[in-house]
């Protein structure tokens, strides 16, 4: 397991997601987060977003399920040179041509299929605001150190427990308690700065988004976006349960459950025991838990 602070180049995207305030799983905002950050951050870092917040957010609202690529835009660009001059350039142009080899192209044409003001005014923030955020950011690193710290034990004593070897976590301060899978990688925030993300907690939203990726190939195609995403999430929820047993990570996890409402997780048919148990299999490490 290895644990990486995430390139505030790439960071800077989920300050920018962070201020829509939208009626889904995947929304980021946080009071405690814009708290922190009016009083923190630059106005260079805010005002663009304060200027297209209800307009981004009706948007992102009206291209659901599919708006939730946003939040993968991080990874179009592999560098911050070639982010900066990506950002230079609308998607259409990128797609047509523009700076050829420097971007995702697979990601390109997923993000070509959404609302075009979407994609273009989050790029368009992301702009704006990705100068003042590498400075505060700059300026911020003996705190963020700290919290780098913490979440550094915090995940040394989970992976005891559960099997993480192989996978990259990635650290980025805007998550806060929340988290994203990708395949191998996972991303979580960082505690500390803001709010209430303790070090364990957040290792234990690394735990779930681990399982996550792990139940998204367990669960079986043939469903709907939102039924499995619901049954992929479900999932989850139950392998984690189920591997933390008899580890002494069951308190946490508690405090984990606690701080979610898995009511639509836990309703009949919406999670299959057989793939949770093909994930519990994966999660856990030998010496640890029920056999």
């Amino acid at each position: 397991m290895r644990l990486l602070r995430l390139p505030p180049w790439r960071e800077a995207l989920f300050h920018v997601l962070s201020w829509l305030r939208v009626d889904d799983a995947s929304c980021l905002w946080d009071a405690d987060y814009e708290r922190w950050a009016r009083e923190a951050l630059p106005a260079a870092a805010l005002d663009p977003l304060d200027e297209d917040r209800a307009l981004l957010g009706a948007l992102y609202q009206r291209s659901l399920p599919g708006a939730r690529l946003l939040h993968a835009l991080d990874l179009l660009h592999g560098d911050s040179l070639g982010q900066r001059e990506g950002l230079r350039h609308t998607l259409a142009e990128l797609a047509g041509g523009a700076l050829a080899g420097t971007c995702d192209r697979g990601l390109l044409a997923a993000l070509s299929s959404l609302e075009p003001a979407l994609v273009e005014l989050t790029r368009v923030a992301l702009a704006r605001v990705l100068p003042a955020w590498e400075r505060a950011m700059a300026a911020l690193e003996p705190t963020l150190a700290q919290g780098f710290t913490a979440l550094e034990s915090a995940l040394h004593e989970a992976s005891r427990a559960v099997d993480l070897r192989g996978v990259t976590v990635w650290a980025a301060l805007p998550l806060g308690l929340r988290g994203r899978s990708r395949g191998g990688e996972v991303l979580v925030g960082l505690p500390g700065a803001w709010g209430a993300a303790c070090a364990p907690q957040v290792a234990q939203q690394a735990l779930h988004e681990r399982a996550v990726g792990l139940a998204s190939e367990a669960v079986g195609e043939g469903l709907g976006p939102e039924a499995r995403h619901l049954a992929v999430e479900a999932t989850a929820v139950r392998a984690l349960d189920l591997a933390l047993r008899g580890t002494g990570l069951e308190a946490e996890r508690g405090r984990w459950r606690a701080r979610h409402d898995l009511t639509a997780l836990e309703r009949p048919g919406t999670s299959a025991e057989d793939a949770a148990r093909a994930v519990v299999r994966r999660l856990r490490r030998r010496g640890y838990g029920e056999r």
